[in-house]
C-alpha cells in the first residue's frame, strides 16, 4: 500500500530582487542573512516547535532514510537553497502552521515573497511524481495569489530613500527614517561577521573583519574598481529534479550545503593568510583596530553564489572558487560571471550583468560535461547589457575568446594559458605599445596603420611577436595586465 502524507513546500520567490532591491551593501548582506538564516531556519524551526516541541532540526541530515521519527507528527524533508520541505501527519496542523508562518514573514520581513504549498496526498513511494505535482501546484498558487507582499503606508508618510516603502522606522545606525523592510535588513547585517564563516575561535578574527560598505573593499589609492562575481552550479537544479526518493534528495541537499560552506571557508582562510603574510601590494582599510578584507560574500546557497570584492582580485577569487569546488571528491563544476566596474555603480545592475556573463559559460558547458567556465567583463563606464559589444570590433569580428574553460576533465585550463601569455606580454612589449594595441583592437583601419609598428615593438625572440597577434585574442591578455593582480612572489 502506498504511504501518503501531507507535504508542505515553502518557497521564497524573487530572491535576487529581495536581496539586490536597493544599492547599499549592508542591505544586500542583511537580506541574504534573512533568507538563508532567519526566515528559512530560525523562524521556521521556532514556529514548528510550537506544534512539535521535541522536533529535531538536523535529523533529516543524520537519518536521510527515515521520514517521521518515533512519536513525531512533523518531519523536515530538507532545508536549503531558498526553500524547505516539511511533512505533517495531520492536515489541520499543517494549515495552522501555514497561517502562522505566513503572517510572521509578512510582519517581520517585509518584501519577502513566500509561497506555501500544501499537497495532501503526497505519495512517499512515488516521490518524483509527487514532487512534480507539488511544484506545479506551487506555480499555480504563485500566479494566482502572489501579489502585494508588503504592507502599504498611510499615504502621508515620507518615502524611504533606500527602498520604495514608507519611511516609518528610524534607524540609529545610518540616522535616517527607513521602511520596515530596510530596517529588518540593516538589523540583520549588523550581526554578520567573519566568525560566521571561520568559527568563533579562529585566530584571524583578531586581525581581520568583513566589510559592510562598498568603499571599504578597496582603499583610496587604487582605481576605485570592485568586482561582482556570480557563480552558478552546472546542472545542479536538474540533479535535484531527478531525485527519485526523499533519501536521495536529502543527501544531495546536505552534501551541496556542506560543499558550498567548505569552499567559501577555504577561500576566506586563503585570503586571510595572504594578507596576513603581506602577499599583495594592497593596503587594506582599517576600522576598529581590524583590517577589512577586500572580499564580501553575499549569497552562498544552492546553485547561486555571489560575492563582491576588490576589482583587481575579482578574476583570481572567482578562479580559486571554481578550483576549490572542482577539487572535491565529488566535484561541483560551476560557471562564473565576473563584472569589474567602478565601485559606485548600481550593485543590482552589476549583479544582473555578472549573471548574464555566467550564462555564456553555461551555454557552452551543456555540450562539454564536467567542465567549469569563467567569463569576465571590465568597464570604466556606466553598466549596461551592451558591455558585451566591447568584445567585437567595428566589423563584428570577435576580439575576445571568452568564455574560458577553466578546469576540464584532464585538469587543463584555457584561462590559465591566457594568464601565462598575459604575464609574458608585460615583459615583451613596452606599456605604451600595449595600450596602443588595446585601442586599435576595435578600429580595424587604425590597426592596419600601426600594426607593423606594434609588432616591431616586441623584444627579440618574444613569444607574442607574430602577425597573428591581433587575431589570436591578445585583447584578453592586455585586459588581464590591468585587472589580474599577481602575488608579490609570482
Amino acid at each position: 500500500m502506498t504511504k501518503k502524507t501531507n507535504a508542505l513546500l515553502i518557497d521564497f520567490k524573487g530572491k535576487q530582487n529581495y536581496i539586490f532591491g536597493s544599492n547599499k551593501l549592508k542591505t544586500h548582506i542583511g537580506a541574504s542573512l534573512i533568507l538563508q538564516k532567519k526566515a528559512l531556519k530560525e523562524s521556521l524551526y521556532k514556529i514548528l516547535k510550537e506544534y512539535e516541541s521535541n522536533l529535531l532540526e538536523d535529523i533529516w541530515r543524520e537519518k536521510p532514510n527515515q521520514i517521521f521519527q518515533e512519536d513525531q507528527s512533523i518531519s523536515i524533508g530538507f532545508v536549503g537553497g531558498g526553500n524547505a520541505l516539511v511533512f505533517f501527519k495531520e492536515v489541520n496542523k499543517a494549515k495552522q502552521f501555514i497561517a502562522q508562518y505566513s503572517l510572521h514573514i509578512l510582519e517581520e520581513f517585509r518584501g519577502l515573497k513566500c509561497v506555501c504549498t500544501l499537497l495532501e496526498d503526497f505519495k512517499i513511494e512515488d516521490f518524483s511524481n509527487s514532487m512534480n505535482r507539488l511544484h506545479l501546484k506551487s506555480k499555480e498558487i504563485e500566479m494566482l495569489h502572489l501579489g502585494i507582499n508588503n504592507v502599504k503606508g498611510w499615504g502621508f508618510e515620507d518615502t524611504c530613500s533606500i527602498s520604495e516603502g514608507s519611511a516609518n522606522t528610524y534607524n540609529h545606525g545610518i540616522q535616517k527614517w527607513v521602511s520596515k523592510e530596510i530596517e529588518a535588513k540593516l538589523a540583520a547585517s549588523e550581526k554578520a561577521s567573519l566568525a560566521d564563516y571561520l568559527g568563533s575561535e579562529n585566530e584571524f578574527l583578531k586581525e581581520f573583519a568583513l566589510s559592510l560598505e562598498i568603499d571599504d573593499l578597496n582603499g583610496s589609492e587604487d582605481k576605485g574598481y570592485i568586482g561582482v562575481i556570480h557563480l552558478d552550479g552546472n546542472g545542479l537544479g536538474q540533479k535535484f529534479k531527478e531525485c527519485e526518493s526523499l533519501e536521495e534528495l536529502r543527501k544531495l541537499s546536505a552534501s551541496t550545503n556542506v560543499k558550498l560552506e567548505n569552499a567559501l571557508n577555504t577561500l576566506l582562510l586563503e585570503i586571510c593568510l595572504d594578507f596576513s603574510s603581506d602577499k599583495y601590494e594592497i593596503e587594506l582599510v582599517e576600522k576598529h583596530g581590524k583590517k577589512i578584507l577586500p572580499f564580501r560574500p553575499i549569497i552562498n546557497a544552492g546553485d547561486d553564489i555571489t560575492f563582491v570584492c576588490h576589482g583587481m582580485l575579482a578574476i583570481h577569487y572567482a578562479k580559486r572558487y571554481i578550483e576549490i569546488l572542482a577539487s572535491d571528491k565529488e566535484p561541483l563544476h560551476t560557471c562564473a560571471g565576473i563584472l569589474v566596474c567602478k565601485k559606485h555603480q548600481p550593485l543590482h545592475k552589476a549583479y544582473e550583468i555578472a549573471e548574464l556573463l555566467a550564462s555564456r559559460g553555461k551555454n557552452v558547458s551543456r555540450d562539454k560535461k564536467n567542465t567549469s567556465w569563467l567569463t569576465y567583463a571590465i568597464t570604466p563606464e556606466m553598466i549596461s547589457e551592451d558591455i558585451l559589444d566591447l568584445y567585437y570590433n567595428e566589423n563584428g569580428d570577435q576580439i575576445s575568446a571568452k568564455p574560458y574553460m577553466h578546469l576540464s576533465p584532464d585538469k587543463s585550463s584555457e584561462f590559465e594559458e591566457t594568464l601565462i601569455k598575459s604575464k609574458s606580454l608585460s615583459a615583451e612589449l613596452s606599456k605604451n605599445k600595449i595600450y596602443a594595441a588595446k585601442a586599435v583592437f576595435w578600429d580595424t583601419q587604425l590597426q592596419n596603420k600601426i600594426k607593423a609598428e606594434i609588432i616591431n615593438g616586441f623584444k627579440e625572440n618574444a613569444v607574442s611577436k607574430t602577425d597573428s597577434f591581433f587575431t589570436d585574442y591578445s585583447f584578453d591578455c592586455i585586459e588581464l595586465l590591468d585587472f589580474y593582480l599577481h602575488k608579490k612572489d609570482e
